[in-house]
């Protein structure tokens, strides 16, 4: 494939650098997001772009950048979310741009919008797991190349034994909502599929970032697939060892490879 690469910084500077690409493929450990990067992704999904993401912890804290892109600023809030024991609620506003700063999903642009995943925790202990198959007459299952899985297989590995699935991810916003002491009344977008699940007994971070909480549903990770209402289309592997995966799995690596050509990579 082509292709090329671009940086978060770029996408702050540039907003409009990844319009007219036929998908953009976000990588890795996307944690740190600033506002004008999340708008910039919403308006490309809008305008009809595809959007492939293979990371966990997605779209989580958000950053802002002085003037001159010598400074990238950082509030983190509570301490039970990698906050300091000093950090108080006043010290959320940013010093370059004054707006709140935290958990993007706070601050007014939740990743379950964007991306259709949301952080669901981390776990150092957890033993990398695999996915299990959901859809397998899904389309990107069987076109161009037939994915010989059926309903409830395990893909997904990188080893023998050990899974792409660990460390971080991400479900979707129903999985945190049951999760949740008091959730929001908030509402997830309509048509998300999940096209494969990964099961859990560890506890995940509700939606209010306030405590681990027991999973009702021990979804802990999920694959989907989403044409949003404005025709742009979204892929995510909710794993932050995603792109692992992809390499080292054949099914795996032949569902990127599906998902590529029907975004128009070919």
């Amino acid at each position: 494939y082509e292709y090329d690469v671009i940086t978060d910084l770029d996408l702050d500077r540039h907003p409009s650098l990844i319009n007219g690409y036929k998908t953009v493929i976000i990588s890795g450990h996307s944690e740190y997001w600033s506002a004008r990067a999340y708008d910039a992704v919403e308006k490309y999904l809008d305008g009809g772009g595809n959007l492939a993401v293979l990371s966990g912890n997605s779209v989580f804290w958000r950053v802002s950048f002085n003037e001159d892109y010598t400074v990238m600023e950082c509030r983190k809030y509570p301490e039970g979310m990698l906050g300091s024991k000093m950090t108080e609620v006043g010290q959320l506003y940013h010093t370059d741009d004054k707006k709140r700063g935290g958990l993007m999903r706070f601050c007014g642009y939740p990743a379950w919008k964007l991306i259709g995943l949301e952080t669901a925790g981390w776990c150092n202990d957890m033993k990398f797991d695999h996915y299990k198959m959901e859809m397998p007459n899904h389309f990107l299952f069987n076109s161009p190349h037939k994915i010989a899985l059926k309903k409830g297989d395990a893909f997904g590995f990188v080893t023998d034994k050990l899974g792409c699935v660990g460390h971080e991810y991400d479900v979707r916003l129903p999985v945190l909502i049951k999760a949740s002491k008091n959730p929001p009344n908030i509402i997830e977008p309509g048509g998300i599929l999940s096209l494969a699940r990964s099961y859990s007994k560890n506890k995940i971070i509700d939606y209010n970032a306030n405590d681990e909480r027991a999973n009702p549903t021990q979804i802990i990770s999920e694959i989907i697939y989403w044409e949003k209402k404005n025709g742009g289309r979204v892929f995510n592997i909710g794993s932050v060892a995603a792109p692992w995966g992809v390499y080292k799995d054949k099914n795996l690596g032949l569902l990127m490879n599906n998902v590529l050509y029907h975004f128009g990579a070919r």
